[in-house]
């Protein structure tokens, strides 16, 4: 805490704007993404593992919701997308547990099958907007004070903490 005090007094003094309540926020939305892209890999990494094709399963996921949500309900959009997602997960863990390739070649092997996939499903050039949900999500804001991302990061945060602290699968992935 005292390093990140020290950093925020630097900061303001090489650039004052920057320690204002509405950078400060902002920073913190973007921290909420890594902070629950962090979370998920945390879970992996106490399992003695470590998954390198998040960054273009993400990609892909972001992409097939923002592409399918403008010719189907957002709903099934999003059904598709985290479909997609736990199918990669899927195909990953049987890869490790029954091939027996290690975590770190799988998984680097799947990123580079992602960035493909993603090329070849966009021609390149992804297209669309966001869906409204997920633009309310990302920079919305209740009552217009407190943003959306902030909440969400607290709420999986916490679920987070419970299950890894306080059930009996939590201790038992710490004593993998």
């Amino acid at each position: 805490y005292l390093l990140i005090a020290m950093l925020l007094a630097a900061a303001a003094i090489r650039a004052p704007g920057f320690v204002s309540a509405s950078n400060l926020t902002q920073q913190l939305v973007l921290a909420s993404y890594l902070g629950i892209i962090a979370g998920g890999q945390t879970i992996v990494i106490l399992t003695g593992g470590i998954d390198l094709s998040v960054a273009w399963n993400l990609n892909l996921s972001a992409i097939l919701l923002t592409q399918l949500s403008e010719q189907m309900p957002v709903f099934w959009a999003a059904v598709i997308a985290l479909g997609s997602a736990s199918l990669v997960g899927l195909l990953n863990g049987l890869g490790i547990a029954y091939l027996r390739i290690p975590s770190l070649v799988m998984t680097l092997g799947m990123n580079a099958v992602l960035a493909g996939v993603t090329l070849v499903y966009t021609n390149g050039s992804p297209q669309g907007d966001a869906p409204a949900f997920t633009r309310d999500l990302a920079v919305g804001r209740i009552g217009g004070v407190v943003p959306w991302a902030l909440v969400f990061w607290a709420l999986f945060s916490t679920a987070l903490i419970v299950l890894l602290r306080r059930t009996v699968y939590g201790k038992r992935l710490y004593a993998i």
